[in-house]
């Protein structure tokens, strides 16, 4: 049975809600549209705004990680990355649990954290948020327990949510910080169907009291299925093939809601209010027989035995029809530092050489559509540079940073 998680992802980073019209060149008014709703700021983009592409450069300016040598060079199961006023970088390895510090030029300074329970400790490292003055957080999803840390990598306090409760995805500027689920339930009942799981968003005080919920939002699209067990008929959840999502992803000024089931993405102030509504216009690709084959045939492949290969395709076999056409995005979601929004172009399961991004303004127009070297997942993007995580040689991890020049 497959266990999905459900991918949540965030960058703190200040952005305005609702900020005025884009300075986009000479010839950029044609590629998009604004207009007003009820309070609502919405635009409608055809194309790109900037006259140039951004690019990304290839050869990062440094990374971290190799295959032997000292330890604090080698990376397991890194969960966020993000850059320092000095230009120095910070590195959350879940596979020591550890936040690790190095220079500019990629050279180890110091870490933090490790395996254990005590304060400033993790049993399950899971993101990094960077707050003012170069303060960090760190997210433990076993503790369900944030420790902050100084620029120096000092242990200063932490703070415990709600067990078995949604996971911190953003902060924002009155220090209270959204939550949102990272995962679901896999019991089921009722006849086979397909539904879309409720994917309710808290904002949480700090230090400690009751959470209000912002908002319950369409999440986590699902296809529901009965097994013959020995103690009868069961159900259980499993991800649909090309399925949709709802990612979310917030900062101090307010948070973001990207639904792709359609090209749109939501900016909402911190108390849940609407503000801006970006659109797109972009072709969708439909969803074809071969589609669903290599589809299945690139989860198959993940499963380490011939017979967990048997069953699982078995499982997406017996899926109920897909939707007629592919998602109009796909994870990550990100915050860059200027307060644009980065999603990525849908890339099916069997298909991952591309890697195109399309970024917006703070005010919803359509900007650019940068392309992130091959293989490379963005961790934390600025206005000069993207950090990113890797496959190297022998499946290492490797953490590179690239310089981003715009137009």
């Amino acid at each position: 049975m497959l266990r999905p998680f459900v991918p949540i992802h965030c960058v703190l980073a200040s952005f305005a809600i609702g900020c005025g019209t884009a300075d986009a060149g000479s010839g950029a008014q044609s590629s998009f549209t604004v207009r007003d709703s009820a309070g609502i700021r919405i635009v409608e983009s055809t194309e790109p705004a900037e006259d140039r592409p951004w690019v990304i450069s290839d050869s990062p300016l440094f990374q971290v990680g190799n295959v032997s040598g000292r330890p604090e060079y080698e990376l397991y199961r890194v969960r966020g990355a993000l850059r320092l006023s000095d230009g120095s970088i910070v590195i959350a390895n879940g596979g020591t649990d550890e936040l690790r510090w190095y220079s500019l030029t990629g050279e180890f300074l110091h870490s933090a954290g490790g395996t254990g329970e005590g304060p400033g400790e993790f049993l399950a490292l899971a993101s990094v948020f960077h707050l003012a003055h170069d303060s960090i957080a760190a997210w433990d999803r076993r503790l369900w327990r944030l420790s902050i840390f100084g620029a120096n990598g000092a242990f200063v306090r932490s703070l415990q949510l709600p067990v078995l409760g949604p996971a911190p995805v953003g902060r924002f500027a009155d220090a209270t910080y959204l939550l949102s689920p990272s995962g679901f339930a896999i019991g089921a009942s009722g006849p086979p169907r397909v539904e879309r799981l409720p994917l309710d968003i808290y904002r949480y005080p700090e230090p400690e009291g009751p959470a209000e919920q912002l908002a319950r939002l369409s999440g986590y699209e699902v296809v529901v299925t009965a097994n013959e067990g020995g103690r009868g008929m069961r159900f259980a959840r499993n991800p649909r093939q090309f399925g949709r999502n709802t990612f979310v992803a917030g900062g101090p000024s307010g948070w973001i809601v990207a639904d792709n089931d359609r090209t749109e993405i939501q900016f909402r102030a911190p108390h849940g209010d609407l503000t801006v509504l970006a659109r797109w216009t972009l072709p969708r690709r439909s969803v074809t027989a071969r589609d669903l084959e290599a589809d299945i045939a690139a989860r198959v492949a993940l499963r380490d035995s011939p017979a967990g290969r048997r069953l699982a395709r078995q499982l997406w076999e017996r899926q109920p029809d897909p939707p007629s056409t592919m998602p109009a995005f796909d994870y990550p979601l990100l915050l860059d530092s200027e307060g644009n929004v980065w999603v990525k172009e849908y890339t099916p399961p069997a298909e991952d050489d591309a890697n195109r991004f399309y970024v917006f303004g703070p005010d919803g127009v359509w900007l650019a559509s940068p392309e992130v070297p091959v293989g490379m997942r963005p961790l934390a993007i600025g206005s000069d540079y993207v950090i990113g995580v890797s496959q190297g040689e022998f499946d290492v991890e490797v953490v590179s940073v690239h310089r981003l020049e715009k137009s």
